[in-house]
């Protein structure tokens, strides 16, 4: 009598998970459909909101893997030190060459004409 009473609280239990599952993504959807709207009328992209758009080939012809976001495209940076020796020149941006050494200073192009 224990075990048929177990099952059926077992039942129950999962009965009342399907139903909240239900409940939330029913509550979600329309959450979704009111940012939507509230977006159209503002005119906001999801661009504006920080989102990259993602690849739109359907699902149907291309492999099967994971989409990621499209790649931010940076422009061009003007160099702003030079190795006197070399001529090797580096933006400030990403990880300092070696001849930069601790004293940033010394590499720094003043004129920029050049």
């Amino acid at each position: 009598m224990a075990n048929d009473e177990i099952a059926k609280l077992i039942k129950a239990q999962e009965e009342l998970s399907r139903k909240i599952q239900e409940a939330r993504l029913k509550h979600r959807d329309a959450g979704i459909q009111m940012i939507k709207e509230t977006m159209s009328e503002l005119g906001i992209t999801a661009e504006m909101l920080g989102f990259y758009a993602v690849s739109t080939v359907p699902a149907s012809t291309k492999k099967q893997h994971k989409t990621f976001p499209a790649k931010r495209v940076f422009g061009h940076v003007e160099p702003k030190y030079r190795d006197p020796k070399t001529g090797s020149t580096w933006s400030g941006r990403g990880k300092p060459p070696r001849w930069l050494g601790d004293n940033k200073d010394e590499f720094l192009i003043k004129d920029k004409a050049a």
